[in-house]
C-alpha cells in the first residue's frame, strides 16, 4: 500500500484495499484510497467515516488490494 501511496507512476485514488471487516457482509469491507487519511510504515491505515471519528484499520486485515481494478495483492 505504501508503495501505491508514494510512488508517483500511481494514483492512489485509485487504490481499493479490502479488508477483514467482523460483523459486515461476509466479513469484509473495502474502501478506495481516497478515503484514507493516514498511513503508517508499521501498524495500520486510517479511514475517513462519515459519521464520528476516523476508523483504524490495522495492516494484518488486509486481504487483497486492487489498483485500477486489477488485484496487486492477495493473502
Amino acid at each position: 500500500m505504501q508503495q501505491f501511496k508514494h510512488d508517483p507512476r500511481y494514483d492512489f485514488r485509485k487504490v481499493r484495499v479490502f479488508y477483514v471487516d467482523r460483523g459486515a457482509p461476509n466479513d469484509e469491507s473495502a474502501v478506495d484510497g481516497a478515503m484514507i487519511i493516514e498511513s503508517d510504515s508499521k501498524f495500520g491505515f486510517k479511514v475517513f467515516a462519515p459519521i464520528g471519528d476516523s476508523k483504524f484499520i490495522p495492516y494484518h486485515r488486509i486481504t487483497h488490494i486492487e489498483y485500477d481494478g486489477k488485484c496487486m495483492f492477495s493473502r
